[in-house]
């Protein structure tokens, strides 16, 4: 596991596209939760947002499936708040359930490996 500190939103970005470069290959799919768009469209990765993984209708059998996601990065920082990643807050209310889930799920069969005090990424464990 890796861990970088935050100090700001371009460092943010740039330590996780730094890692996903080094540890995550080009095909691996990745479902983004409490999405930071512009994460999702610099990491050159296949991201799963508007699947069915996206929201907290899925199940465990689901998610580790094998059309599942490889990884989850999970955004802990409102996204849409300007002073990303710096905000005190995780979500807005009406993404908080999907969060859960995925904080939740992540347990159950990923691996965490990579974390700043904004994002987390899981691997899928085989």
């Amino acid at each position: 596991r890796r861990a970088a500190k935050s100090l700001d939103s371009k460092r943010e970005i740039d330590d996780y596209l730094s890692f996903l470069e080094a540890e995550v290959p080009k095909e691996a799919r990745v479902l983004h939760v409490n999405k930071v768009p512009s994460l999702a469209l610099l990491s050159g990765r296949a991201y799963l947002e508007s699947w069915k993984w996206s929201n907290s209708q899925h199940t465990e059998e689901t998610l580790l499936s094998e059309e599942g996601p490889d990884y989850i990065l999970i955004n802990h920082k409102n996204p849409r708040d300007r002073r990303w990643p710096r905000t005190l807050n995780v979500a807005i209310e009406a993404d908080m359930p999907s969060y859960q889930f995925h904080l939740n799920m992540v347990e159950k069969g990923f691996e965490e490996v990579y974390r700043t005090e904004a994002l987390s990424l899981h691997k899928r464990m085989p």
